[in-house]
């Protein structure tokens, strides 16, 4: 019976070990984008980014959602980066702004491939519109703060 049970911890430990986390598959992806040199490099980093929201859909983040849209907009996937880019922008709440992935210069260059695409309008108003509402609440945020005594 003792034996059993050093057994079993040991097989525990050891699969814990090598267990994957959603960290560990979207740092991997992420590495793998950053050395890219060339599709096939990014369609690897992709498909570790699908393969983290698949296994822990619970854990997706913002950010890897941004990731896995600009490496779909680059590999000419503009299905899967607007599927990505409409989670982000579902997870957006006033404690974390997704809008900001849209709104700032860079997509300019990220995000080149969907221009064309009749779906990219209407996902930049909608992060336009977020961000809109965002700072006409914390403006409103601040005049109330003001007139507190």
């Amino acid at each position: 019976m003792k034996k059993i049970l050093i057994l079993f911890l040991f097989l525990s430990i050891v699969l814990k070990l090598n267990a994957q986390t959603y960290t560990r598959l979207t740092d991997s992806a992420l590495n793998v984008m950053w050395d890219a040199k060339d599709t096939v490099d990014y369609r690897k980093s992709l498909n570790l980014y699908k393969k983290a929201f698949i296994q822990f859909p619970k854990e997706v983040s913002d950010q890897s959602l941004y990731k896995a849209s600009v490496l779909a907009s680059e590999l000419k996937d503009n299905n899967g980066a607007f599927e990505y880019i409409n989670h982000f922008l579902a997870l957006n709440n006033d404690e974390r702004t997704t809008w900001d992935y849209l709104t700032f210069e860079y997509p300019q260059n990220e995000y080149k491939n969907l221009f064309k695409d009749s779906r990219w309008p209407v996902v930049l108003a909608k992060a336009q519109k977020m961000k809109s509402v965002f700072l006409k609440s914390c403006t409103i945020g601040r005049m109330n703060s003001r007139l507190a005594p």
